[in-house]
């Protein structure tokens, strides 16, 4: 169906109608105007059509070269990948005779455009071609705006007439009408990818998976629908930035930028790129280049991090900004995302703790009237017998029998959120630990698996301190090691101090955390690799190391082991 054409415009003459055909044409308007629809209807890409419509013009005109111009999404410019022999073209907004005829939305000839002012010869610069004559018309949407311009140079057969204008003029109109019906074609299917992507991510985030593997999860479906060779989504966690990285050939990747580790290749490159785009170039919190596209993540009006993918360059994306739409739509959906799976985690927590304090309540009363008997068991022996090795033994008894009584009040205490009180006193850091491991020696040797404690310095370290309950703390570091080491292996136990702390650095040569599960470690029911355990250990040896004034962190790595360092004041 023909449309009503744009105005023609000619030493300032407006004209509708349709003209006739020379015989110099290779082809009529309307065989020119079925190619592009037949172009349109096998469902060829907006950029291959472009070029069919070129192609079109200049045998209906009979021109020697020909280009395409359309606006880029930003207004700034006009832009060509069709010139012959020329990848792309930009023109400022407004510049040359494309520029004077979008704004006026006019067509116009100039006969020798080395005596017209408005010429733009930077683009013969470029190119080496020189132009001699010029014809161009606007294409226009269906509100009759102009979004573009075909643009034809130097026609063969002698000077551009009046009605290779008109001509033009009403070609350019139905091009512009088939090109923008093909934009939202495009902008539908492109809707329609963006509503299955967000509806995978969706699926991923019922099925409770960790923050990496959503991370993974939107990056690999993401980056095939937008052309990207590697993705990038850093967030910040906590105090830490972390990366996930994801491409073809490297697949995920989980870097902590304070973590003493090389980063991976092209996770490096492209958080440079992105780090190095100078304010000019962005747009707000956008990043939008030919080969980079780059999107803030917000939460509460604060930036959490950014959403980057690396592009093949391709410089029709300034046609079309598709890359940059769905990095918008999924950036924000990923916060609400990370914003559900957090509120879905802590629910969780929420609801497992209330439930393991009433089945703890329960355990620990049960486990009072055992205790207390086998406490009395182990007074009588002591009473009854002169043996001194059998009354040593007794005392042991009775010390372990005291120690699980407190650590049990100790667990329930902290299901129910009371305040741990300390009970301070002058305890030898060394002399501490060589206790407690002589008391799980025989433990670690079924194992296989040798302990070593020694203090930096020689001397050992006096803090104020409640004892029973660092060795609650020592004592889930000990154990987790034991279960970490796959055979024989080795804990080594270091004590130091400088700055005003001490230090205690527990290493052991198990296998080692994935960084996602080291990140949580201290989170109340945390596990990882474990046939037992409640995920409390680690938990309650946080808050006890905090009520101390001191702090505890982990470096841990897949297959080398890990490695606790905790840090308590010295008086």
């Amino acid at each position: 169906m023909v449309m009503p054409a744009c105005p023609c415009v000619r030493s300032g003459r407006h004209d509708r109608s349709v003209p006739a055909m020379t015989h110099q044409n290779s082809i009529t308007l309307t065989d020119a105007l079925i190619e592009v629809f037949q172009a349109i209807n096998t469902g060829a890409d907006l950029v291959s059509i472009l070029g069919t419509t070129k192609d079109v013009a200049m045998r209906l005109i009979d021109a020697e070269r020909g280009s395409i111009f359309l606006r880029d999404r930003a207004g700034r410019s006009v832009w060509t990948l069709l010139a012959d022999g020329v990848q792309m073209i930009r023109v400022p907004e407004g510049r040359g005779i494309v520029g004077e005829v979008i704004r006026n939305n006019a067509t116009m000839t100039v006969a020798d455009a080395s005596k017209d002012a408005r010429f733009y010869g930077d683009i013969d610069k470029q190119t080496g071609y020189v132009t001699k004559s010029i014809l161009c018309a606007p294409m226009c949407n269906r509100h009759g705006e102009a979004f573009g311009a075909i643009e034809l140079l130097n026609k063969q057969s002698g000077p551009f007439t009046e009605e290779d204008e008109r001509t033009l003029g009403i070609f350019g109109t139905q091009a512009g009408l088939a090109i923008e019906h093909v934009e939202m074609y495009e902008d539908l299917e492109q809707n329609l990818h963006q509503f299955q992507l967000l509806a995978a991510i969706q699926d991923n985030i019922n099925a409770a998976m960790e923050v990496d593997q959503i991370c993974r999860e939107i990056l690999s479906k993401l980056l095939p629908l937008v052309g990207g060779l590697a993705g990038v989504i850093h967030i910040t966690i906590g105090a830490k930035p972390i990366y996930c990285g994801y491409s073809a050939g490297d697949g995920l990747v989980v870097w902590e930028s304070d973590e003493a580790r090389e980063c991976p290749g092209f996770i490096k490159d492209l958080i440079d790129a992105v780090e190095s785009v100078p304010p000019e170039r962005r747009d707000g919190h956008v990043i939008n280049l030919p080969d980079l596209v780059c999107v803030e993540m917000v939460r509460e009006d604060r930036g959490i991090g950014y959403l980057a993918a690396r592009l093949a360059r391709d410089e029709s994306r300034l046609f079309n900004a598709r890359p940059l739409d769905y990095l918008k739509i999924i950036a924000a959906q990923t916060v609400t995302l990370l914003d559900k799976k957090e509120a879905m985690d802590e629910r969780k927590r929420s609801e497992k703790q209330a439930l393991l304090g009433s089945m703890l309540s329960m355990v620990v009363h049960d486990m009072k009237n055992p205790l207390c008997g086998a406490s009395g068991f182990a007074q009588l022996i002591r009473q009854k017998t002169g043996d001194e090795g059998i009354r040593k033994y007794s005392n042991k008894i009775l010390d372990v029998l005291e120690r699980l009584e407190r650590m049990n009040s100790e667990l329930l205490m902290y299901v129910r959120g009371d305040s741990v009180q300390l009970e301070r006193s002058e305890v030898r850091l060394r002399e501490l630990l060589e206790q407690l491991v002589e008391s799980m020696a025989e433990s670690f040797a079924l194992g296989g698996i040798s302990v070593s404690v020694r203090c930096e310095s020689g001397e050992d370290i006096e803090i104020q301190a409640d004892r029973d309950r660092l060795v609650r703390v020592f004592t889930n570091i000990l154990s987790n090691a034991r279960e970490a080491i796959d055979g024989s292996g080795a804990i080594n136990i270091v004590v130091g101090g400088d700055n005003g702390n001490a230090r205690i650095r527990f290493s052991d040569t198990g296998k080692g955390m994935p960084a996602h599960v080291a990140r949580r470690v201290f989170e109340p029911f945390v596990t990882h690799g474990k046939k037992t355990g409640t995920g409390l250990g680690m938990a309650i040896a946080r808050t006890i190391v905090e009520r101390h004034g001191g702090s505890i962190t982990v470096d841990s790595t897949l297959g080398k082991g890990t490695i606790f360092t905790i840090n308590l004041p010295i008086p």
